[in-house]
């Protein structure tokens, strides 16, 4: 499990841009959707585990299972780093090759390009942001 920051940087790149074409930017939010609620999830799960693991670690024998709470936690952080890396493949090709290395100039993505990456995904992405736990 690793996320690169050129990753990361790809992929707010890919929050930030917008599309003129309708279903290019429609299948650009609802893939990128999918990536902010799976990030949510490992915000609540890694909340939950420093709560518990602070609880425990003071002396106080909680009445957490620390162990669920680590076995939760490493799901939700592959869950992100997949998705981080999914993003990342799907639109660093979306981007200028500049911008690749440089992400001040991110937003100057080519429509077309937008488009064939958010058609890919369009289906995938909403079939996964129901199947995501809440």
């Amino acid at each position: 499990m690793a996320i690169e920051e050129q990753d990361l940087l790809v992929v707010a790149q890919a929050i930030t841009m917008r599309c003129h074409h309708g279903t290019a930017e429609d299948a650009r939010a609802a893939r990128l959707r999918t990536l902010v609620e799976v990030a949510a999830h490992l915000g609540r799960t890694l909340s939950t585990y420093a709560r518990h693991a602070l609880v425990n670690c003071q002396g106080t024998a909680g009445a957490n299972d620390v162990d669920a709470d680590t076995r939760l936690l490493t799901d939700a952080l592959r869950a992100f780093c997949a998705e981080v890396e999914e993003v990342s493949v799907t639109y660093a090709d979306s981007l200028p090759a500049k911008v690749r290395g440089t992400p001040e100039t991110a937003r100057q993505v080519t429509e077309s390009a937008l488009g064939t990456a958010a058609s890919r995904f369009r289906d995938r992405s909403d079939a996964m942001a129901h199947s995501l736990p809440h």
